[in-house]
């Protein structure tokens, strides 16, 4: 089936597979639905580039990550974020 990653076209492929199966054996849709399929947004992001600093020491790009549900993300000192630190470190 390939991968399901979004905006894959495995991910199409296994939708219509399962809504074709769901039909198959006679499930119906919920109420107000036409169908098993939902659209929703979805978006890629990219990193363009990625500076951080931590206690005034510079963070190779190497080793720094952000997590959003948003298209873009714009982050500076003044914004309240929230910090998760992971590792033996």
């Amino acid at each position: 089936m390939q991968g399901r990653a979004t905006g894959q076209p495995g991910q199409l492929k296994a939708a219509e597979f399962l809504a074709g199966e769901f039909k198959r054996i006679g499930v119906q849709p919920l109420p107000g639905a036409t169908g098993f399929m939902q659209e929703f947004p979805a978006y890629e992001s990219a990193v363009t580039s990625l500076a951080v600093t931590l206690n005034g020491a510079p963070v190779p790009a190497a080793r720094a990550c952000a997590l959003t549900t948003q298209p873009q993300l714009s982050w500076t000192e003044r914004d309240s974020v929230k910090v998760l630190l992971l590792g033996p470190n």
